[in-house]
């Protein structure tokens, strides 16, 4: 039975199987709780840690669709819950997820608003603090986790000779930037923010022509994420930013990583990946410095398991036409990095003011109040302020003028 109440989010029933998933031993009466992680900033979704008392106690992650509010209906009006449990019930069985290749938590249990994953934490694995850039080791460790991912794409579509776009056309589309009443509203309020930083940063004469020319890149957003008709496509994550990564670390190095949080995943070029993870994640200063050895990298890696499978990378993923996707992907990683990093460097307050009023919420996401709330936190976050006077005059001096698409 449990020790406390929380059956609207999953009964003994799955926790018998749960535990058997885990270890082939059906449990009769199971004891067990279920805990509220308070820590965990998940505007995706609502967090809890499973523990079963046994000889040896278990711990399990769960994660459940918010209750009510602007979280639950942005997470209904993109599907990414349901999209999260495709990941886990269809797609990962089929293309893998074993030891010693492994790029994401087992998942024991999934029900329609509910999924029960291995406690990454008990293994001490962790997220990053976002306030700190990735450093070279900390890439490096996480672009072989996207080779794991990415490799298991081609190897599937080799070995299988069929593409997994075929098997999961509509899932593995685009949903967030997407041509729709709701992912409409959520980018023209995302440019209302670009726009008034683009403000607070550049001098006066530089303005307008920034803005225009982020508006052409952004009017094209859409068809720079869909499938490429030039490059080699597989299943990338997307949401590569700091806390949908968990690392390991042994004697203060990095040993291991795995991916979290499967709710924008897409079928596009493996650079879309690398390329938007090195924005999102560390300074232009190091960007520019390490892309070539970080892009190498990764090459030599996906090769490697490409190997392993008796698949040779020269033929599957060509060097000179992938380092040429990744040098394309680059302006679209300074166009993704304005638009996601507004929302995921907020400041404990500005959490919080979201977090309490729905109406609020609603129209930072959605509408009129998204230019006053990042010039909010512009002011007086120093963390958003730095980042974002990076990032608005990386776009000035090397957004080109033209798209090429």
């Amino acid at each position: 039975m449990p020790l406390i109440q929380s059956a609207s989010v999953i009964d003994d029933t799955d926790v018998v199987e749960i535990v058997f998933r885990k270890t082939g031993s059906r449990l009769v009466n199971p004891t067990w709780s279920l805990e509220k992680i308070s820590t965990t900033s998940g505007f995706m979704g609502t967090y809890y840690r499973l523990s079963v008392t046994l000889s040896t106690n278990l711990s399990f992650f769960v994660k459940t669709l918010p209750p009510e509010g602007p979280q639950r209906e942005f997470i209904l009006q993109h599907g990414v819950f349901s999209k999260e449990i495709i990941m886990y019930d269809e797609i990962l069985p089929k293309i893998g997820n074993e030891e010693p290749s492994k790029w994401a938590p087992d998942c024991y249990l999934l029900k329609q608003d509910v999924i029960v994953m291995e406690d990454l934490a008990c293994q001490t694995f962790a997220t990053l603090n976002k306030h700190l850039d990735f450093d070279v080791p900390t890439f490096e460790c996480l672009f072989r986790c996207f080779a794991k991912l990415h490799s298991r794409s081609l190897i599937f579509e080799e070995q299988n000779k069929v593409s997994l776009l075929d098997s999961w056309t509509e899932t593995l589309k685009e949903n967030l930037f997407k041509d729709s009443g709701r992912s409409m509203m959520y980018q023209v309020s995302a440019l209302k923010g670009i726009c008034c930083l683009i403000d607070l940063v550049l001098p006066p004469e530089a303005r307008q022509n920034t803005k225009d020319k982020v508006l052409r890149w952004a009017g094209r957003i859409l068809e720079a994420l869909e499938p490429s008709k030039k490059h080699r496509n597989v299943i990338c994550h997307r949401d590569v930013w700091s806390a949908n990564f968990m690392f390991k670390k042994v004697d203060d190095k990095l040993v291991d990583c795995r991916l979290i949080d499967f709710q924008y995943y897409s079928y596009v070029n493996p650079a879309m990946d690398l390329v938007v993870a090195m924005y999102l994640n560390t300074s232009r200063t190091v960007r520019d410095k390490l892309f070539d050895q970080l892009v190498k990298g990764y090459y030599e890696d996906i090769g490697k398991f490409l190997k392993e499978k008796g698949l040779d990378v020269d033929d599957v993923l060509p060097w000179d036409d992938f380092r040429d996707s990744c040098k394309e992907a680059r302006p679209w990683g300074m166009m993704y990095n304005v638009f996601g990093l507004q929302m995921t460097l907020l400041d404990d307050q500005a959490c919080k003011q979201l977090a309490e009023s729905s109406e609020f919420m609603e129209d930072v996401i959605y509408g009129e109040k998204r230019d006053q709330f990042v010039s909010s936190q512009f002011q007086r976050n120093k963390l958003f302020r730095d980042k974002f006077t990076e990032n608005i005059w990386e776009i000035f001096e090397c957004l080109p003028e033209e798209i090429p698409l």
